[in-house]
């Protein structure tokens, strides 16, 4: 193998990784911030490898496109322009690969840029987005050897030649033509509803009754000062919880300067919820509030969180044993914490104030002390970020 062909073969095999990952990355983002996630990205490790956190902030759209869905069209315009500087005659092959150079070194400049906005602004990356880096990358370092042997042409000159060169023109307006179909084709039963959802959302929710919670103690992420205060009123057995909680992180690990929120039980089962009496309710809900409740004793409430929901599918009541084992918890103070009556009590208090918010089943957001419809969506919390925290 030549050393052209080992830089074609190189270009080629990152390119169809770069449209696996960007196809991941735009579907997810889409799930994200429409509130459609069943589960944490599974490159969401920890809050300075978060790919849901990058793939929901303010920079992960472009002209209101995800920008995985521009690296999409970008790879497979690339990958056009490579294969014909492969199968074409000299002249067409030398202007495909000058082509394919120009667009290697957008995506480059554009990749550098995106890790510059995670590291400074997001605080963040992503193993997935690291993963284009590297496809961008490979191929700037293949556009460039080979572009290397050509007749040496000035940038000006292929300018020139770019202007009548409608065919070339065509396959490179793939990319924002492409985009723009692709997300209006994917989005557009979506969007519509959506804005209609955020702005009476937002209607609903300056209006609703604001209530007072004494959440000092509480489960919680971000600072209490925050200028959006989430409170999460939830059930470990629903499933529309389970799908909330990865977007409601998501939102909150893009925006941690400006948001907090509160974790507080409200089991849907009459064993510890006198709301729910008369119904059949969900029999692991009461024990499991309990068993979130003392991991958060431990400092772990995080942790019991992700791997109930994680394991909602499977859970049973000896679940709990194989929850404080795999998280790491002192099981004598655990054993100890799920025997208090303390512990029922604090779940009373939490469910007690689900009552007082009036809340009707679950997730139940309020915010700023007053409920939220649709909160579960991103797009419904960021207007409402918006307005708080211009």
């Amino acid at each position: 193998m030549n050393n052209k062909t080992f830089w074609f073969a190189a270009a080629v095999v990152g390119l169809i990784c770069g449209l696996g990952v960007s196809a991941y990355l735009v579907m997810h983002h889409y799930d994200l911030m429409h509130g459609l996630s069943l589960g944490k990205s599974f490159c969401s490790l920890n809050s300075h490898l978060d790919c849901d956190a990058v793939n929901t902030s303010r920079f992960s759209e472009f002209l209101g496109i995800p920008v995985a869905l521009w690296g999409f069209m970008t790879y497979l315009v690339q990958l056009i322009f490579l294969f014909g500087a492969r199968t074409l005659d000299n002249e067409e092959s030398q202007w495909c690969k000058r082509i394919f150079f120009y667009l290697s070194a957008i995506s480059f400049t554009a990749s550098l840029l995106l890790a510059a906005v995670s590291a400074v602004i997001i605080k963040s990356g992503g193993l997935m987005c690291m993963a284009l880096y590297v496809v961008s990358i490979i191929t700037f370092a293949s556009g460039i050897m080979l572009k290397s042997g050509l007749p040496k042409v000035s940038f000006l000159s292929d300018w020139s030649r770019l202007r009548s060169s409608y065919g070339t023109v065509a396959f490179l307006a793939m990319i924002p033509i492409g985009s723009f179909l692709a997300n209006g084709m994917l989005t557009q039963n979506i969007s519509s509803q959506m804005d209609k959802l955020k702005e009476i959302a937002l209607s609903e929710w300056s209006q609703n009754k604001k209530n007072e919670f004494n959440l000092e103690n509480a489960p919680r992420v971000g600072s209490p000062t925050a200028p959006m205060q989430i409170v999460e009123f939830f059930d470990f057995q629903c499933g529309h919880c389970r799908r909330a909680d990865p977007t409601l992180m998501a939102f909150y690990n893009a925006n941690r300067e400006k948001v907090s929120i509160v974790f507080q039980s409200y089991p849907l089962d009459p064993a510890c919820n006198k709301a729910m009496q008369g119904t059949g309710g969900h029999g692991l809900s009461c024990p499991l509030a309990k068993a979130a409740q003392c991991a958060h004793g431990q400092g772990k409430f995080l942790e019991a969180k992700s791997w109930i929901f994680n394991s909602q599918d499977r859970l049973k009541l000896e679940s709990i044993q194989e929850m404080a084992t795999q998280i790491g918890l002192n099981k004598e103070l655990f054993d100890q914490c799920l025997n208090d009556p303390n512990t029922d009590a604090l779940i009373r208090e939490q469910v007690d104030r689900g009552i007082t918010a009036q809340v009707q089943g679950t997730p139940t957001l309020i915010v700023n002390g007053r409920y939220l419809p649709g909160g579960a969506t991103i797009p419904v919390l960021q207007k409402v970020l918006d307005q708080l925290s211009p």
